[in-house]
This record gives C-alpha cells, structure tokens and sequence, in this order.
C-alpha cells in the first residue's frame, strides 16, 4: 500500500514539474513584484500601478521563488514570492536605459 502511495506521489511530482520551468533570475536582479491587493476586479483601473517596486532579489527559496529587499537593504516582510508574481525591472538614465537581465539582445526590441 504504502508503495503504490510513493508511486503516485512521485508521478504526481514528475507531472508538476515538468510544468515548472527555472527562469533567468538571479541573486541581486531588481525586479517588480505584483501587487496582489488590487488584482481584484474594479480595484484598478485601465492604468492603475500594479507592479510595486523595484525591489531587490536578495536570496533563492526553492525553484521558483525569492527572498525580495527594497533599495535600502530592508527584506520585505511577506516572505517568498513566487516567479509568477515578478518581472524585470527596466531602469532609464540620461536618455539610455540598462536593462538588469542576463539577455543583452533584447536590448534591441526596446
């Protein structure tokens, strides 16, 4: 019995994470991070802030998710965030912007 349970569970495993794919964060990226608060419908509008941030990925917790800090250095106290809640942060100096990513070449799609 309890060997047709760790069959499944491992199926079961194997099934979820093919669907999980690593992505291309990495320690010290400055990303934003979905504010779920107003994610409800009729709580933003067309062009409302959704994306809080930046913010600072500080440390990985698992695959998918990360530790977050504020410019200052000071963690965020919600704990991990998952990836699907994050996106790259864009910064714009003097006319020219620095894209904090590890893809260079998209730089020519901005």
């Amino acid at each position: 019995m309890y060997e047709k349970y760790q069959e499944v569970q491992n199926h079961i495993k194997k099934v979820f994470y093919k669907k999980t794919k690593e992505y291309d964060f990495k320690c010290l990226d400055l990303v934003f991070k979905w504010d779920d608060h107003i994610e409800d419908r009729g709580k933003h509008g067309k062009f409302g802030k959704i994306w809080k941030g930046p913010y600072k990925i500080k440390t990985f917790h698992g695959k998918n998710s990360f530790i977050l800090e504020d410019m200052e250095g000071v963690m965020l106290p919600c704990g991990p965030i998952n990836r699907r809640f994050l996106k790259h942060y864009i910064s714009w100096n003097k006319g020219s912007f620095k894209f904090h990513c590890k893809y260079p070449y998209l730089l020519k799609y901005l």
